[in-house]
């Protein structure tokens, strides 16, 4: 049996008749599930209960990550003393922006996987790979006195984005800046560039996600001493946390989303390795200025 789930510390704010709140997951599902005993379903060590409320909402994404507030259908706890000792992990991810959480080993966490918003367990994540950055939120909230307030955080030039798959360079990891020189290079150079490529980078600028690098990963297991850990389902197949807006389930797929580059290309281009953003704009501008020579 798969085990997904959050621990229950982590807070959430969720949107409910207009009206946002600030609570930890476990004070939230904790008393919904013991308030609505009659209405939850149980399977094996998981607790699960429907919500059918359509003002009940939380901020999702979608796969080219533009994020919106959507309806959460269920929330559910997984009982850890009902599963087979060895039959999970509890893995403590910290971030480089300062986020220390907890997932259960199965648990889909957020980030950029094909040139898309996707998902990958928090069991196959690795430091040791650049592509590892958890997707978070430009959407978040601040506490204040009378409750969460919701801020948007802008874009900035410096802001990394992992595994970049261009058809002409192979995979890179960029910045949201080197995405703008990039497009240059792309319009200076049309004959030797893939035209998808232009496309990849057009999709880099209006993502409305910030990637934060994971700087470690350690397994807590042995030193879980809470009972649960909690998940919530939503329309979008994702949801949001609180703390710094990291996204975790199966990013919305969007049916008029067109790939810029085909999956022939995405294999062509992964076979090719890793380049230097950094070397790819160097070679640029010397280009540029062998021109004027």
């Amino acid at each position: 049996m798969s085990c997904v789930g959050i621990d229950g510390r982590n807070p959430i704010v969720y949107q409910k008749d207009g009206v946002y709140t600030h609570k930890t997951m476990t004070a939230w599902i904790d008393k919904l599930i013991t308030d609505n005993a009659a209405n939850v379903v149980i399977d094996g060590a998981v607790e699960k209960l429907a919500m059918n409320d359509p003002t009940l909402k939380i901020w999702c994404t979608d796969q080219v990550g533009l994020p919106q507030e959507k309806q959460i259908t269920s929330v559910q706890r997984t009982d850890l003393t009902k599963l087979e000792p060895g039959s999970y992990s509890i893995l403590r991810f910290n971030t480089q922006n300062g986020t220390t959480v907890r997932f259960a080993s199965d648990t889909p966490l957020v980030t950029r996987v094909n040139n898309e918003i996707g998902q990958i367990p928090a069991k196959e994540w690795n430091t040791d790979d650049p592509k590892f950055m958890i997707a978070c939120n430009l959407w978040n909230f601040v506490l204040r006195t009378g409750g969460p307030e919701l801020v948007q955080y802008a874009v900035q030039p410096h802001m990394p984005v992992p595994e970049v798959i261009t058809a002409t360079w192979g995979v890179m990891t960029i910045t949201r800046g080197n995405a703008l020189d990039l497009i240059d290079v792309c319009d200076n150079y049309p004959e030797s560039i893939d035209p998808g490529d232009r496309a990849v980078f057009d999709e880099v600028l209006t993502e409305m996600i910030q990637y934060d690098p994971i700087t470690a990963i350690q397994d807590d297991t042995s030193q879980m001493v809470e009972k649960y850990v909690y998940w919530i389902e939503t329309e979008w197949g994702n949801f949001a946390s609180f703390i710094n807006g990291f996204f975790c389930g199966q990013p919305h797929i969007s049916p008029l989303y067109t790939p810029p580059l085909s999956q022939d290309k995405i294999s062509e281009a992964k076979d090719k390795g890793a380049n230097d953003v950094h070397e790819v704009l160097k070679a640029f501008k010397q280009a540029k200025s062998d021109e004027k020579q």
